[in-house]
């Protein structure tokens, strides 16, 4: 649970294993989260104030089962 967001704790194990930027962790964030299905989804909320404080401009990847389970 992430200021309320429940969140797979595996996937940020491996972002901190594979040494991912925190641009990365914010651009991929969907993948993380498990809430259910009627549950409002801030990762757009969260990447766009990155955006606006970072003077970047990255777009939300979307969610991948594949990615997430690391499926091939």
């Amino acid at each position: 649970n992430t200021f309320g967001i429940r969140m797979r704790h595996e996937i940020f194990d491996r972002w901190l294993n594979e040494e991912r930027s925190v641009d990365h962790v914010v651009q991929y964030l969907a993948d993380a989260n498990f809430d259910p299905e009627f549950y409002r989804s801030y990762e757009k909320q969260i990447l766009n104030q990155f955006n606006k404080q970072m003077g970047t401009q990255m777009r939300p990847a979307r969610k991948n089962l594949k990615r997430i389970f690391q499926l091939k």
